[in-house]
């Protein structure tokens, strides 16, 4: 069975084919909404569409294919799977769509505010600590216990405790950020808060946008 998945997030689809138990794999996907196609000869093509990838999550699509004479496809618009069962991982994902909707400053530490149980040592008014780093606590963790990466790669400063990041980003450069905060991934190498910041990537269609911020001051 040949397995293709396709998305604005891709340059191109990808497709592979189901192992002797119908096992597949399409690793190292950019986050992003997909269609996935199920297509054997002699049987109906499947396709599952709005399935939704997030960072550092494996999803498991399935698909049961009948027996056609003709040609024929069968669409399914169905919710999309959203528990990971391979990964005991407490973690959170703060997609692009909330970042650019909820009424707050746009910096990933207010992103971490936004996480169940998170404390951060700032509280971000208007955006008047827009450039500034917070610490985030997650079950009496310290400052020192904060590991930042970009795309999984990891940005720490290594002067004071080692808990801070060692550059600025621009809030409009982020397609997610995922906070794990328990049963952390191997890519973190302490037990506080892992911040993993996921830029955006290109499609198939040439698109850019633009941002502004700005305070507001009454005198």
């Amino acid at each position: 069975m040949t397995v293709t998945v396709s998305s604005p997030a891709l340059i191109a689809p990808r497709s592979t084919t189901t192992g002797a138990g119908g096992s597949y794999s399409h690793p190292a996907l950019p986050p992003g909404e997909y269609s996935v196609s199920f297509a054997l000869s002699g049987f109906q093509t499947v396709v599952q569409e709005g399935v939704r990838l997030s960072v550092a999550r494996t999803l498991e699509v399935n698909a049961s294919l009948g027996i056609s004479g003709v040609e024929e496809t069968v669409t399914v618009t169905g919710d999309a799977p959203v528990v990971d069962v391979r990964s005991a991982t407490v973690q959170t994902n703060i997609e692009r769509e909330l970042l650019e909707a909820v009424p707050t400053g746009r910096n990933p530490w207010v992103m971490a505010g936004l996480v169940p149980g998170m404390v951060t040592t700032r509280i971000d008014v208007g955006g008047s600590n827009g450039m500034q780093q917070y610490g985030m606590e997650m079950f009496g963790s310290s400052a020192a216990m904060q590991t930042f990466s970009v795309d999984g790669l990891k940005v720490n400063w290594p002067g004071s405790t080692g808990g801070w990041t060692m550059q600025y980003y621009g809030f409009s450069m982020y397609e997610e950020f995922n906070f794990q905060t328990s049963q952390h991934t191997a890519e973190s190498d302490t037990g506080g808060v892992l911040m993993n910041m996921v830029v955006k990537t290109g499609g198939n269609e040439f698109s850019g946008d633009a941002i502004g911020l700005w305070n507001a001051v009454d005198l």
